[in-house]
């Protein structure tokens, strides 16, 4: 499967597309839908979603042999005292997309409620959320 075609199918699973300069060229990045029952980010009060990155090919330097770009799914966001995760399921074939994003949006739900359970006890250290408590 191309990056194309593997691009093609996130957008079918309801992805939206975005620009992100921090990957490398040729990486396409795309956000799915908020993550259904999960929790509040602090930071901006909506659930996360969950983000997709798919690579393009990449040439070996000294080889020159080709290599299939994959794929990698991410959850991030805020909890407790100001802290931040960034959870990432990567090496997956761009062929596997379809199948494994239930798994990898089900994955994300619960390591991203398990951060904020980790973290709910520090909630009130927040500065955030002493500067919505002040006003």
């Amino acid at each position: 499967m191309t990056r194309d075609d593997a691009c093609t199918l996130v957008l079918a699973l309801g992805g939206k597309e975005y620009p992100n300069n921090a990957n490398p060229d040729g990486t396409r990045c795309f956000f799915m839908a908020q993550i259904d029952g999960a929790p509040d980010c602090a930071c901006n009060g909506r659930p996360p979603s969950v983000h997709v990155n798919v690579y393009p090919d990449v040439r070996h330097p000294s080889t020159g042999q080709m290599f299939p770009g994959g794929v990698d799914f991410d959850v991030s966001g805020e909890a407790g005292d100001g802290r931040w995760i960034r959870a990432t399921i990567y090496s997956v074939g761009r062929d596997e997309v379809e199948e494994v994003y239930p798994t990898v949006e089900a994955a994300a739900r619960a390591v991203w409620q398990a951060f904020v359970d980790a973290m709910k006890p520090r909630e009130h250290l927040s500065p955030r959320r002493q500067e919505q408590d002040e006003s």
